[in-house]
């Protein structure tokens, strides 16, 4: 038994060092976007931007590309828009996982995380621009109280006059192909570090049932690592 365990561990190590050899292998690729929410509000347009980055890298398997197949390894890095509305509040348009889909999706292909959309990624344009469809909006969120986690609540992302009343709709939200540097440190202007303890410790107030009938799904402000 003990030998078949070692054997076990063994080929769970190997297979983790070949998948670890041939992610290191894999060509990587990437683009940075500009995404912009424009709000009309009674004093006029309020505008929030983010330059986020998405990743993906080819579909080798064994040595061989398949140009069409998807390869299931996009990723995103960035951080949340940030719309200051003034007395109204801080809208923040939220970044998820799956947030690389917004560039899929103003700049649409067949395949978009295939090495053929990978060369139709390369082929935009610098300051290519397209308008985000609504379905593919990130979530929005904001704080009645910007100093209290609890006080999260989302943000109508088809009717913004039901969060603020009349005057303020959405204006557009755009997508923008550019090389300037992801941003950061944007949304810690407004979630302080003490904002982000009070988080901390109500999460550890609350036990797994607690949370999922408590906390919504609101605190996904930042995805892939700073440098």
């Amino acid at each position: 038994m003990k030998y078949g365990l070692a054997t076990l561990v063994l080929v769970l190590i190997a297979g983790a060092v070949a998948y670890a050899a041939v992610q290191a292998n894999m060509d990587q690729y990437s683009w940075n976007y500009k995404i912009t929410v424009n709000i009309e509000t009674p004093e006029g347009v309020k505008t929030g931007s983010a330059v986020r980055q998405v990743l993906n890298r080819d579909n080798t398997l064994f040595g061989k590309k398949i140009p069409e197949a998807p390869s299931r390894l996009s990723a995103v890095k960035g951080e949340a828009v940030v719309i200051d509305l003034g007395e109204r509040g801080v809208v923040f348009g939220l970044i998820e996982h799956g947030s690389y889909g917004e560039l899929y999706a103003a700049f649409p292909t067949e395949t978009p995380a295939s090495l053929k959309g990978v060369d139709y990624y390369n082929s935009l344009p610098m300051g290519a621009k397209a308008e985000l469809p609504k379905e593919n909006w990130p979530k929005m969120a904001m704080f009645s109280d910007i100093d209290d986690p609890k006080s999260v609540k989302a943000v109508n992302k088809l009717d913004l006059s039901k969060t603020f009343g009349n005057g303020y709709s959405w204006k557009s939200i755009t997508i923008q192909i550019v090389n300037e540097p992801v941003t950061w440190g944007i949304v810690d202007r407004y979630l302080s570090d003490e904002f982000w303890q009070k988080y901390r410790n109500w999460t550890k107030s609350l036990n797994i049932v607690e949370r999922a009938r408590q906390m919504p799904d609101l605190f996904e402000f930042k995805q892939g690592e700073q440098k």
